[in-house]
C-alpha cells in the first residue's frame, strides 16, 4: 500500500547486480520500479534475491542515469512468480563528494516522477 509520499517508480529504468558470495557482482538483471521515496525504492523482478543481500543500482529516466549506488534488500514479498524487494539506498557507502552528487540526480530523477496512488 503506497503512502502520500511515495512517488510512482515505474517509469524509472531500473538495473540491479547481486553481490557473489566470494565478492564480485553477477551481470545486470532488470527491474520494474513500484515506489520510491526518500532513499527506499520497491522493485518487482523474478529474479530471487534474499533479504540483507547487497546490490548495486543503475538507475535512469530519459537520458539521465545513476549508476553503481550501493543497496541492500529489506522486506521481501512474494507476488505470484515475481518478487517485490524494498531496497534501502545506502548512500553513506560513497564519498562526500559522490553522496552528493546522487543526492542531487535523485532529486532530479524524483521530480519527474508522479505521486504513487493511495489506496
Amino acid at each position: 500500500m503506497a503512502t502520500s509520499d511515495e512517488l510512482n517508480a515505474m517509469p524509472l529504468e531500473i538495473e540491479f547486480r547481486v553481490r557473489k558470495r566470494l565478492g564480485g557482482w553477477q551481470d545486470a538483471h532488470h527491474a520494474i520500479g513500484v515506489t520510491t521515496a526518500g532513499h527506499s525504492l520497491s522493485i518487482l523482478t523474478s529474479i530471487k534475491v534474499k533479504a540483507g543481500q547487497k546490490l548495486l543500482l543503475r538507475l535512469g529516466h530519459e537520458g539521465l542515469a545513476l549508476t553503481d549506488i550501493p543497496a541492500s534488500v529489506g522486506h521481501v514479498e512474494k507476488r505470484g512468480a515475481d518478487f517485490v524487494y524494498h531496497l534501502q539506498l545506502d548512500l553513506a557507502q560513497l564519498h562526500d563528494a559522490g553522496r552528493n552528487s546522487a543526492n542531487r540526480v535523485l532529486r532530479i530523477l524524483y521530480a519527474r516522477l508522479q505521486p504513487a496512488r493511495v489506496r
